[in-house]
């Protein structure tokens, strides 16, 4: 305080000083409750502004708010979701969400949009580089073209090319697509055609077997300025559903790069699967067969950059053919290209783990997968493919119906991708609660057909301490491990090996029947039956069923049970038609003959460098004399000298690097020597083991 005239009380000043104190005291706290109140008044915003969002005002675009469109949006989605996130804490108003709600509704709408954009630049960037630089050579895609050739003959087929159009379909620079439309009988139409992006064209094509190979040569005026265009093909038939690559792939890589980056100098064509099952000539499995891998028709490409690989396919005038038969487009298409390209000394490859390195072009890889085809339930060495290792999986009606595991995989991932781009996540179901005893009752049949008699109650209860306590009631861990147990990976173990009856081998032999059962050779090598009476291959047949298999004859099928549909075999064969080691005799002999004429075209391109090499010498010291006898001055003659030395110095690199190809192809004619009688070896010495054991 102060008196009058503002003249200071004596004493003042420490009055002043302690009212500062107390303002600095009051300015602390009342700043943090400012913040307080500006804090809330922002979160009252929010859940005002996100609560109305939430309740279907609008939806969440680039950052902005918008009247909601045909397309649901995450706040739309969870307005049906029962989640605890939903329920709003205020319990009332016409709100339905907290702020809490709200905010896990903004980011997941935010997580999804980053999603879309980070999945979209890709498709949109026209490089096909994605997110990555396109400075590296690697990157550059070279002109690609793609044909589809459509040959559905049941519903699963259909829904095959509709997955390939909306997943595998993409307006990109590099990539052209070509859509074969088969017609007639027993092709059903396609469930749609929609519009395709301008670097796709539907065609129309004759059916052909179903082969792509016959489909394409039919095709090939329309496809002319195509095919001359390209330096890959890549071929995709209808008997397969596809593209699958794991989503980690997406931003950097197409599909088509998983085939054609295995292309190279000696690797002329790729496909998804192999098979050394064989090709009979005309389907008669007592003919010739064709033995060589070859890639099946599902999904392939090939080189058409260098002068080798499509050239050489097309010079193979057997492959590029319409067949009416599905056994001749086999033998002669299939089979027939990798032969073409084998035979000239190049090789094929596969995106198949299990063969990845192999050489195909030493002929005793070719007994691979014991001359199984791959592409059926467990006949991948025991196991399955999957649609993330080959790209595209065999789909058709008898294989979903069969719950085949790679179809249904297949099947889920296009019911996951569907839901996705329809912005309906899958990701709270679960086929195995929700169909629990359908898929458990295949592995619980399993265990009972086993029975608890081989089954170790005590290494069980050792391995698994919860179960202490019912040690030694065998019925109740009997069911334990059956209901639960095996599906919760528990440790067990059983004392013998699972026993097949009788019955069910005696109903195999039955259902496979006998037109690939070889009984010249099951006659050959069971001489006692001849002395019994038995003569005719029925007669054979029904001895190795009843009797043989369970001796543990000798016996030898032409083909797979695989090997479906054949028109003919050794059903229709006399006992003695055929010697025993046919098969080893005529494949031994054409490779040997491959080996032969490449040796001797080997030769003579090296014969012809060396005469060329020769002549040119002589023609040059000729050109020199004659020169030096025409010159008349000093300075012509100087001149045409030095010109002499050029030509000279010329046809010495010449000879140089025509010696340089002469070694190289002596070398590979030795290769090819070397190669062949180590083939021959291995075939002698696994000869000389069957015999052994027999």
């Amino acid at each position: 305080m102060t008196e009058a005239g503002g003249v200071p009380r004596p004493g003042g000043s420490k009055h002043r000083g302690g009212g500062g104190k107390r303002g600095a005291r009051r300015l602390a706290v009342g700043a943090p409750l400012a913040a307080a109140a500006l804090f809330l008044l922002l979160l009252l915003f929010s859940v005002y502004s996100f609560s109305s969002l939430s309740s279907g005002g609008g939806s969440i675009e680039d950052g902005s708010v918008q009247p909601s469109g045909g397309s649901r949006t995450a706040a739309e989605r969870a307005a049906h979701d029962p989640s605890p996130l939903r329920s709003g804490s205020s319990g009332g108003g016409g709100h339905h969400s907290s702020w809490l709600s709200a905010a896990a509704l903004w980011a997941q709408e935010n997580q999804e949009q980053r999603a879309r954009s980070r999945q979209d630049r890709y498709r949109r960037d026209p490089s096909g580089c994605g997110l990555l630089p396109c400075t590296g050579q690697r990157l550059r895609r070279p002109p690609t073209l793609i044909i589809y050739a459509y040959s559905a003959t049941d519903a699963e087929e259909q829904r095959n090319f509709e997955h390939f159009l909306k997943h595998g379909v993409e307006e990109q620079a590099g990539l052209t697509y070509r859509f074969l439309i088969a017609s007639g009988e027993g092709i059903l139409p396609p469930l749609a055609m929609p519009r395709l992006p301008p670097n796709a064209e539907y065609l129309e094509a004759p059916a052909c077997a179903g082969s792509a190979w016959g489909m394409l040569a039919a095709a090939q005026q329309q496809l002319a300025h195509d095919l001359a265009a390209a330096e890959r093909i890549v071929v995709v038939t209808s008997a397969v559903r596809g593209p699958y690559m794991p989503p980690y792939t997406h931003e950097f890589m197409h599909w088509t790069d998983a085939l054609t980056s295995k292309l190279g100098p000696r690797t002329k064509m790729v496909g998804s699967a192999l098979t050394c099952e064989g090709a009979p000539k005309g389907g008669d499995a007592a003919a010739e067969w064709r033995q060589n891998p070859y890639l099946l028709p599902h999904a392939w490409a090939i080189d058409k950059a260098s002068r080798e690989g499509w050239q050489l396919v097309v010079r193979a005038e057997e492959v590029l053919q319409c067949y009416s038969s599905s056994w001749d487009a086999r033998y002669h298409s299939d089979a027939g290209a990798a032969l073409a390209l084998l035979s000239a000394g190049y090789n094929i490859d596969t995106l198949l783990t299990k063969y990845q390195g192999m050489d195909w072009w030493i002929q005793r890889n070719w007994g691979c997968n014991a001359r199984m085809r791959p592409d059926a339930e467990w006949t991948y060495d025991g196991v399955s493919i999957t649609p993330y290792e080959t790209v595209f999986v065999p789909v058709n009606l008898g294989m979903l119906q069969s719950e085949w595991s790679f179809v249904r995989q297949a099947a889920k991932y296009t019911d996951w991708a569907e839901s996705q781009a329809l912005g309906s996540s899958q990701g709270n179901s679960n086929e195995f609660v929700s169909k629990q005893w359908a898929l458990r009752a295949q592995r619980m049949v399993y265990a009972n057909s086993r029975g608890p008699g081989c089954f170790d109650f005590e290494y069980y209860v050792q391995q698994n301490a919860d179960l202490a306590g019912q040690a030694g009631q065998h019925q109740q861990l009997w069911e334990h491990f059956v209901l639960l147990g095996q599906f919760q990976g528990r440790r067990h173990r059983f004392s013998c090996p699972l026993q097949i009856g009788n019955s069910y081998r005696l109903g195999y032999v039955r259902a496979r029947g006998q037109r690939c059962f070889d009984h010249a050779y099951y006659a050959t090598n069971s001489p006692d039956l001849e002395e019994a009476g038995l003569s005719k291959g029925a007669q054979l047949f029904h001895h190795y069923t009843e009797h043989g298999q369970f001796e543990q004859r000798g016996v030898r099928y032409a083909c797979s049970d695989l090997l479906v549909g054949l028109p003919a075999g050794f059903d229709g064969q006399k006992a003695a038609g055929l010697p025993t080691d046919y098969y080893e005799l005529a494949n031994e002999v054409r490779w040997k003959q491959l080996v032969k004429d490449a040796g001797a075209q080997a030769e003579a391109g090296l014969a012809r460098l060396k005469a060329r090499q020769q002549g040119g010498g002589g023609g040059g010291e000729h050109a020199r004399a004659a020169a030096a006898g025409q010159a008349g001055g000093g300075g012509q003659q100087q001149q045409q000298q030095q010109q002499h030395n050029a030509a000279g110095e010329q046809q010495q690199a010449a000879g140089q690097q025509a010696a340089g190809v002469g070694r190289r192809l002596e070398e590979s004619a030795d290769r090819l020597g070397r190669e062949a009688a180590l083939n021959a070896a291995l075939l002698a010495e696994e000869a000389s083991i069957e015999r052994r054991q027999q």
